[in-house]
């Protein structure tokens, strides 16, 4: 995902530098190998077996909960989602696949 805001350049002049660059797949029988050269972040390669490499050093993928935020904390490779703010709550199960929703109607004055 890349972003800006409008004082760092114009929506014209970002998408031309994000499209400048398609990102490449390299699929092989068992997998792929993406490439990509960010406008901002220089070169970044990805693979199923490959590290996560941005402008020559190696990220860290691991070592951080896959969704962490003021509605609710998700750890990496749980399956089971609660998100919640006040009474409207989302649970998700990818084991089951299954989706509740907790009172999401409007309140009546």
């Amino acid at each position: 995902c890349e972003v800006s805001t409008e004082d760092q350049t114009t929506f014209d002049q970002f998408v031309a530098d994000i499209t400048a660059s398609p990102p490449q797949v390299v699929r092989t029988a068992d997998d792929f190998d993406v490439q990509w050269a960010s406008p901002s972040n220089g070169e970044m390669t990805f693979g199923w077996d490959a590290p996560f490499v941005v402008d020559g050093h190696e990220q860290d993928i691991t070592d951080f909960p896959r969704h962490d935020s003021r509605w609710g904390r998700v750890e990496r490779l749980q399956k089971q989602y609660r998100l919640s703010q006040g009474r409207h709550i989302l649970e998700l199960d990818f084991d089951t696949n299954s989706r509740a929703v907790s009172d999401c109607r409007p309140r009546l004055r």
